[in-house]
């Protein structure tokens, strides 16, 4: 309580000092004691810009990679008629006209109630691009971000407005992908669904230790409009859905398709917005809405996205799409 006391009211004494009066005074602490707390406390100091990685631990990669050749938006698509979805496979500087076009078609020929970014196994080395496309979302002159100096502010008025944003990442987002998502969860609520991405969201140095572990040092972080910057341990979702890479891959391409085992929760049949309209409907008519009859549409199986990510989040899409449609009654 006194050395507590006394460290909260002055500057704290050089640590040479403080080991050699804690080894003096103290029973039981040895040297190797005071060098495993010293090496934990400045690792939690320092955890927005440095990670310790153990020798059994996966290394991040330098820098992300994508396919050049590969067009910028792999999808582009309508999920019952009022869902927007875009995925994404590489973000640079000079692919973020493309994608911005594809944004803008897709959102002025349908009348949208929400959008789907994914940025699954989406790539890109150009920080900065992120902060570029965010601007196509964000409005109000808000800071985006900062890298290596370089401020990306929002323009007065956003380009776009797809409504509700729900942005799917997973361990293969890596680079200026992951900088989007973190920037658009930030500045305009957009909800994350998938699993953590890589952590390549800054430029890394990495330096062996005697023991041969290595210490990675974000030399050059990227800076969120709050003023922190992006942990090396990558951005985790607000909601996990946890799929294999390779079942997560096969959705890409259909993700209408039974998942392996056939039993995944998101294989059951959904409830339809027109659903859960019908069941607040009579939920207020004092009838009970436990037992919800489904939606009777023509070909059922094709209106049933089973890729666990994106049905979540088009559902939740669908729930916000609801509430909105409460609040104005």
């Amino acid at each position: 309580m006194l050395l507590a006391a006394g460290l909260a009211g002055a500057a704290g004494p050089s640590l040479n000092e403080l080991r050699e009066v804690l080894l003096k005074h103290l029973e039981g602490v040895n040297p190797e004691m005071l060098d495993e707390a010293a090496v934990d406390g400045i690792l939690r100091r320092f955890s927005n810009q440095v990670m310790l990685v153990t020798n059994a631990a996966p290394r991040a990669p330098r820098s992300a990679t994508a396919d050049t050749n590969a067009p910028a938006v792999a999808q582009h698509r309508i999920f019952d008629d009022q869902y927007g979805y875009l995925r994404l496979t590489r973000l640079e500087s000079e692919t973020v006209d493309e994608i911005t076009r594809a944004l803008s078609e897709l959102t002025s020929s349908n009348q949208l109630k929400g959008l789907v970014l994914d940025l699954r196994f989406a790539a890109g080395r150009d920080l900065a691009a992120a902060g570029r496309l965010a601007q196509w979302f964000v409005g109000r002159n808000r800071l985006l971000m900062e890298w290596k100096g370089q401020k990306i502010t929002a323009p007065p008025e956003p380009a776009g407005n797809p409504g509700p944003l729900v942005v799917l990442i997973n361990g293969q987002t890596k680079g200026a992908p992951e900088v989007l998502a973190a920037i658009l969860r930030e500045q305009i609520t957009a909800v994350l669904i998938g699993s953590p991405t890589s952590g390549d969201t800054a430029e890394y140095r990495e330096v062996t230790l005697a023991n041969g572990q290595l210490l990675r040092l974000a030399v050059a972080a990227v800076t969120l409009g709050d003023g922190q910057p992006l942990k090396p341990g990558g951005v985790r979702p607000d909601i996990l859905a946890a799929v294999s890479e390779r079942e997560e891959r096969a959705y890409l391409d259909n993700p209408f398709r039974l998942g392996e085992g056939g039993g995944d929760p998101a294989s059951r049949p959904r409830l339809t917005e027109a659903d859960l309209v019908r069941m607040k409907r009579e939920s207020s008519e004092g009838e009970s809405p436990a037992r919800p009859r489904p939606s009777t549409r023509p070909d059922p199986a094709a209106q049933l996205v089973r890729d666990p990510a994106l049905a979540r989040g088009l559902d939740l899409l669908k729930g916000l799409n609801l509430l909105k449609m409460g609040r104005g009654s």
